[in-house]
């Protein structure tokens, strides 16, 4: 497979014990036989992929694959154990030409990874996603401290255009002055309209979370000239009204919503099609 440049793997089925030997045979072959893998990308969410009786993802051939200028890792596994897995030791030392990062680990206990903001450095990073129980700092730091800390890690990757951080860090430790080159911004908790000044939403494809309920937010939409894609939370009828006619290029709008408001943002999207609305 010499000239295989990309490699999917993704399992979501409970395995035989006698698969695990395959499973290692198959990604020892991709690490020897693939010189010229570039892209790769795991899918893993059946819940016993870690343990040691089964598959020892720990001392897995996946870690002695080198080059890569993509990484898609997600696991959901309680007992994920950064300190057993030094990934960013890995990412840093074999792919230092990484240009697209994504890490992604749902589950119920925090995964603390402070070094991948501390000693991360890819000089052609441009893309960035960080989500589930990933947590890039230090519980006894500050909201200002892990500000500072992610300022030297944005200076370090100036190259970086599209940015995502997931769950347990939210819009106060964003630096908004090291987002100038920035395209595409998404969070998961806070609101961008609080602090993402708005002679920085032209260049600016893809925003999430904002609240267009907040007058601040007129300003933002106006100047986003290139905005395509935008996430809302639950929007209401006129809110949607206020965004058609802020932004009459809109591409793809996409939706965060309770269970118990789904049905009414549904209804309110269909109403905008209705003789009653606004043109």
């Amino acid at each position: 497979m010499h000239n295989l440049i990309r490699f999917c793997w993704g399992d979501q089925r409970a395995r035989r014990e006698d698969a695990n030997e395959s499973l290692e045979e198959l990604f020892a072959t991709v690490q020897s036989r693939c010189p010229n893998l570039k892209e790769l990308q795991i899918d893993h969410l059946e819940s016993q992929f870690m343990i040691r009786s089964r598959f020892d993802f720990v001392c897995s051939p996946i870690w002695r694959i080198v080059n890569l200028t993509k990484f898609s890792f997600f696991l959901r596994h309680e007992s994920f154990d950064q300190k057993q897995v030094d990934m960013v030791g890995y990412l840093t030392t074999q792919c230092p030409g990484l240009r697209d990062l994504s890490i992604r680990v749902p589950g119920q206990r925090r995964i603390h990874i402070p070094q991948l903001i501390k000693e991360g450095y890819w000089p052609e990073l441009r893309r960035l996603t960080l989500d589930g129980v990933l947590k890039l700092f230090d519980d006894c730091l500050d909201a200002k401290t892990q500000s500072v800390l992610l300022s030297g890690f944005l200076n370090r990757h100036n190259q970086l255009r599209c940015l995502h951080l997931g769950v347990y860090h939210d819009s106060s430790i964003l630096p908004s002055t090291k987002l100038v080159h920035f395209r595409s911004l998404s969070l998961t908790r806070g609101s961008l309209t609080t602090f993402l000044p708005a002679s920085l939403t032209p260049q600016f494809y893809f925003l999430s979370r904002i609240d267009i309920n907040d007058g601040r937010s007129d300003g933002l939409l106006e100047k986003a000239l290139m905005l395509k894609y935008i996430t809302l939370y639950y929007p209401s009828r006129d809110a949607l009204t206020k965004l058609l006619h802020l932004q009459p290029r809109i591409e793809r709008i996409y939706f965060y919503s309770r269970r118990g408001n789904l049905k009414r943002t549904r209804e309110e999207i269909f109403s905008l099609n209705s003789p009653a609305s606004p043109t």
